[in-house]
C-alpha cells in the first residue's frame, strides 16, 4: 500500500458510460440494449430481439423494416449510418468517419464539428449538448475558436475508445481487456462474445468476467506484466471487494455502503460486504457486454468537477477550465457519484460508471505515442507532459482542459483530445489491490509520475490534507 501525503488530490475517472449496447432492432425502431439504454418509441418485438440477442451479434438475423430486408444487423446499421459532424441524434446511432472507421454515438449526443475531433483514430470527440435542438445546434460555428472554447467549458464532452470484438493483430481487441474467471495459467487465452444476452468466455465456458490488467504490481509497470489471472482477494484484479485484513474493514462496513445508497436512492446491492460483491460483477458483466456489442466506449475528455460533498444529488461535469470540484470524498461516494451521473443528466441512451482499471489500461494504449500539443510523441509511461516541480506547478493545480495557471510552463498534457491524464490529479478506478486498496492511476500536481502509473489508496481516504481553497477536481472516466 502507497500512501502519499504529497499527493493532496485523487482525480476520479467515471466510465461515465462504457457507452453503449447497440442494439435490437424491431420492425420499426433501432434501440439500444444492454448498458446502454434503450430508444422511448421502443415497439413490443424488443422482447423477442432480446431473447436472441447473440444473434444479433453474429449478424444471423433478418430484419425487415418495411421497405427493405437486411440479412444481418450490420447491413442495417450500414444503412442507417448519415451522420455527420456537428450533428445531434436523437436515437443511438452509428457514425462513420472519413476513414471508415466507425463508432457508436448515444442518442441525445452531438458529435463534434472541430477539426480535429472528428475521427476514431485522432479521438473522436461528442459533446452533451442538451439544452439546444438539433436545428439550433446546425447553426453552430465550429471553425469559430471563441464559440468552440464556450462549447467546450458548458458542455460535457467525451471521447470515444474503439476496442475490436473480433481477433486483430492490428488493432485493440476485446480480448486484451478481458479475461474470465475461470481462466487459468495453463489453459490458453479467452475467446468472449455475447450469447443468451450475456458476455461469455465460450474457451472456458464462463460468464463470470473479469479485467485483464497490465500490470502484476503497483508502480510504472505497465505491460512489463499482465494480470491474466483472477483471483479473489489477493494481488491487482477486478471487480473484487476490499474488506480489510480482518474481513470487517472498508465495503464490510455498513456506514460506507450506505453513502452509495444514499446516493443511488436504494440500498438493493448496497447493504451488506456479500451483495456489494455481487453488484460489482454484474456491473462488470453488464460492462463487457456493452464493450463487445458496441465495440468500444467511451471516457470523459476532463477530469471530473462539481462533486459537492454536502450534495447527494449533484450532477457532475467533464467541462474545460475549472476547479470546482470536491475536496473531501471517500471512493464510495465517488463511485455513486459516478454511477448516478447518466440519471441525473435523463440520460436513457447511455449508463455510466467510475473507470475500470481494465478500461484505463485500454486508453493508454489508445493514446501511447500519440502528438501531444507542442507536437512530439505523448509517453505515457514517462512523466513531463505537465509541469511537477513549485516552478512549474507544483503549489497551484491547473485548470481541467490545459489552461493553465498563469506562470506555469507549457501544458502538454493532452493527446487524442484527453486531458488530465498525468496532471492535475490522481484517477481512482474500481481496481482492487490486496486486501485494503483501490487501485488509483496517473499523477497529481504533487507528484512526478506517467499516466500509466498505478498507486493504490484506502477507499475511506478523506484527502484531508488539502492545502488549497480550490476544491479537488475528479477525473471522469468514460462512457459506456
Amino acid at each position: 500500500m502507497k500512501n502519499k501525503e504529497g499527493i493532496t488530490l485523487i482525480a476520479l475517472i467515471i466510465t461515465i458510460i462504457i457507452m453503449l449496447i447497440l442494439v435490437s432492432v424491431s420492425i420499426q425502431v433501432l434501440m439500444s440494449s444492454g448498458l446502454f439504454g434503450r430508444a422511448a418509441d421502443a415497439t413490443s418485438d424488443w422482447n423477442n430481439a432480446q431473447e436472441n440477442e447473440e444473434q444479433l451479434g453474429a449478424g444471423n438475423i433478418q430484419i425487415d423494416d418495411g421497405d427493405t430486408t437486411y440479412n444481418s444487423i450490420d447491413e442495417f446499421l450500414a444503412s442507417q449510418i448519415t451522420i455527420e459532424p456537428g450533428d445531434k441524434v436523437e436515437k443511438t446511432n452509428k457514425y462513420k468517419d472519413t476513414n471508415n472507421d466507425v463508432a457508436v454515438i448515444p442518442g441525445g449526443f452531438t458529435v463534434s464539428g472541430v477539426l480535429g475531433e472528428t475521427t476514431i483514430s485522432e479521438g473522436l470527440v461528442i459533446y452533451l449538448i442538451n439544452d439546444k435542438t438539433a436545428e439550433e445546434i446546425a447553426t453552430i460555428d465550429w471553425t469559430n475558436e471563441t464559440t468552440v472554447a464556450n462549447l467546450q467549458k458548458t458542455y460535457d464532452q467525451f471521447v470515444w475508445i474503439p476496442i475490436k470484438n473480433t481477433t486483430d493483430e492490428n488493432a485493440q481487441d476485446i480480448n486484451d481487456m478481458y479475461i474470465c474467471q475461470a481462466k487459468t495459467a495453463e489453459n490458453g487465452k479467452c475467446n468472449i462474445t455475447v450469447e443468451n444476452g450475456a458476455a461469455k468466455c465460450t474457451t472456458h465456458n464462463s460468464t463470470q468476467m473479469a479485467g485483464r490488467l497490465y500490470a502484476t504490481v503497483i508502480g510504472e509497470n505497465f505491460e512489463k506484466g499482465y494480470t491474466e489471472v483472477y483471483t479473489a482477494g489477493t494481488g491487482l484484479r477486478e471487480p473484487d471487494i476490499v474488506t480489510g485484513p480482518n474481513g470487517t474493514s472498508y465495503d464490510a462496513m455498513s456506514n460506507l455502503l450506505k453513502s452509495i445508497s444514499t446516493i443511488l436512492g436504494t440500498t438493493t446491492g448496497y447493504d451488506t460486504k456479500e451483495n456489494f460483491q455481487i453488484s460489482l460483477q454484474q456491473e462488470y458483466n453488464e460492462v463487457v457486454k456493452s464493450v463487445y456489442l458496441n465495440q468500444g466506449f467511451y471516457i470523459s475528455r476532463y477530469e471530473v468537477t462539481g462533486i459537492v460533498n454536502t450534495n447527494t444529488n449533484v450532477t457532475v461535469k467533464s467541462v474545460a477550465g475549472t476547479t470546482s470540484g470536491l475536496g473531501n470524498a471517500t471512493w464510495y461516494r465517488m463511485y455513486a457519484q459516478m454511477k448516478k451521473y447518466a440519471d441525473n443528466r435523463t440520460l436513457t441512451s447511455v449508463k455510466s460508471m467510475m473507470i475500470q482499471g481494465a478500461a484505463y489500461d485500454q486508453v493508454m494504449k489508445f493514446i501511447e505515442n500519440g502528438e501531444r500539443p507542442d507536437e512530439n510523441p505523448y509517453t505515457i509511461t514517462t512523466s513531463g507532459n505537465v509541469g511537477h516541480y513549485s516552478s512549474e506547478g507544483l503549489m497551484a493545480q491547473y485548470q481541467t482542459g490545459g489552461l493553465n495557471y498563469p506562470g506555469t510552463v507549457q501544458y502538454n498534457d493532452k493527446v487524442k483530445n484527453i486531458y488530465d491524464l498525468e496532471g492535475n490529479v490522481q484517477e481512482y478506478t474500481t481496481e482492487a489491490s490486496g486486501t485494503s486498496g483501490r487501485v488509483i492511476r496517473g499523477s497529481s500536481f504533487q507528484s512526478k509520475a506517467s499516466a500509466s502509473y498505478r498507486y493504490t489508496e484506502f477507499p475511506l481516504y478523506n484527502r484531508r490534507y488539502i492545502r488549497f481553497t480550490s476544491p479537488n477536481l475528479y477525473k471522469f472516466s468514460k462512457l459506456i
